[in-house]
């Protein structure tokens, strides 16, 4: 497993932290810890960092697969911190693909900037 997951109901807030070689099985488990976590609300907020990632393996079709298994609905702000042009690229590539379900999702560069748009007081 190359990810850590804390869901910090206090805040309302869901971290997600990849690091190593980033793939489908990553991804798609850290979607279902997401969802079957009993302290998870769909209107959580998310900060999904990936500086960490030093390669991604990923099968094509994966980025609208798990668009369209977002757990996160009206309310919910989720922030993408991709530093690298190729992670920045498929986040992007997320952000477009999803449907419409009422939350908002931004891909950043720093997660500075990720965290000041969620408007949280984080330790960056």
């Amino acid at each position: 497993m190359a990810f850590a997951l804390e869901i910090d109901s206090s805040l309302r807030l869901v971290s997600l932290t990849y690091f190593g070689t980033l793939s489908d099985d990553d991804l798609l488990e850290s979607a279902r810890q997401v969802r079957e976590d009993p302290g998870f609300a769909p209107d959580f907020d998310l900060i999904m960092d990936a500086r960490e990632v030093d390669k991604l393996s990923m099968r094509s079709g994966l980025v609208r697969e798990i668009a369209h298994r977002n757990p996160y609905g009206p309310g919910s702000r989720r922030a993408i911190v991709a530093p690298d042009d190729t992670l920045f690229g498929v986040a992007r590539m997320f952000e477009l693909s999803r449907p419409e379900q009422g939350d908002v999702l931004r891909v950043f560069r720093s997660r500075d900037a990720a965290i000041e748009w969620l408007d949280q007081d984080l330790i960056t």
